[in-house]
């Protein structure tokens, strides 16, 4: 028995057992076309979670820089108590000098 087919334009005659081949090849073409599909979905869904990861770490590296900020203002602050604690006790001691005398 022949069939013939029409495929891009083009017609194809073939007999029952070239018919199975092409049965065979179009649902590997099916399952590959699915397969497909499901990978791009998943493609999505990790790019997603990537996505927020990624908005996640720029969130946490402002809050770094926000703390290291804060880390230096500190610093200089605790150098300026410092200072004014040098030159208070200076002071006192050199009144405490002169009340002495």
């Amino acid at each position: 028995m022949q069939y013939v087919f029409i495929i891009a334009g083009e017609e194809l005659c073939t007999d029952s057992m070239r018919l199975d081949e092409i049965i065979n090849l179009v649902k590997s073409d099916n399952y590959s076309r699915e397969t497909i599909k499901q990978l791009e979905s998943d493609l999505r869904v990790y790019k997603n979670a990537y996505n927020g990861l990624e908005v996640e770490r720029q969130k946490l590296d402002l809050e770094r820089q926000n703390f290291e900020q804060q880390i230096q203002e500190s610093n200089k602050k605790r150098e300026d108590l410092e200072n004014l604690l040098k030159v208070f006790l200076s002071t006192l001691a050199s009144t405490h000098l002169m009340l002495s005398i």
